[in-house]
């Protein structure tokens, strides 16, 4: 009986079956799909970081800029969905020169503006930095609300997240 098996443990190949070739290849591409979608994840939060600071960039530049009677003006940051526009005088004007234009990247856009007296515009006033219109917005990835920042302009003119 010994004689038996011994010659059938000889006989068998040693190899790598089918059904373990699946098994590999299905943990192989589970593992890789969870590391793509967390890296995918990783890589939007990222990209919203950057528009966060940079739109904060253009309202502390109006603010501080309105403070300290640069020109002797106001200044003030205008809100379109895929850009903030610093701008300077009493009221925003697209075509003029002065503006500098804040865009955020294509994936990105700023929508839900709720602003105090409608509008899309936060202007600064002279010396105390305070504005009317006060409120929030939202920058968030473009088809997806799971990935969103918003953002509140105080009375006082601060901006916090």
């Amino acid at each position: 009986m010994y004689a038996f098996f011994s010659s059938f443990q000889k006989n068998r190949t040693r190899g790598i079956t089918l059904v373990e070739i699946l098994v590999v290849t299905a943990i192989v591409l589970l593992l890789s799909s969870m590391t793509l979608a967390a890296f995918s994840m990783f890589r939007a939060q990222k990209t919203m970081d950057v528009a966060v600071e940079v739109i904060m960039v253009a309202f502390g530049r109006a603010h501080i800029d309105t403070i300290s009677s640069k020109g002797d003006q106001r200044y003030g940051v205008h809100l379109d969905s895929d850009k903030a526009t610093y701008f300077v005088g009493p009221t925003y004007s697209s075509e003029a020169g002065t503006n500098i234009a804040y865009a955020l990247n294509p994936v990105l856009e700023i929508a839900n503006v709720t602003l105090a007296g409608g509008g899309n515009d936060v202007l600064f006033d002279r010396f105390t930095g305070g504005t009317s219109q006060s409120g929030t917005f939202e920058i968030r990835l473009k088809g997806s609300t799971s990935v969103r920042t918003r953002i509140t302009v105080n009375g006082t003119g601060a901006v916090t997240l």
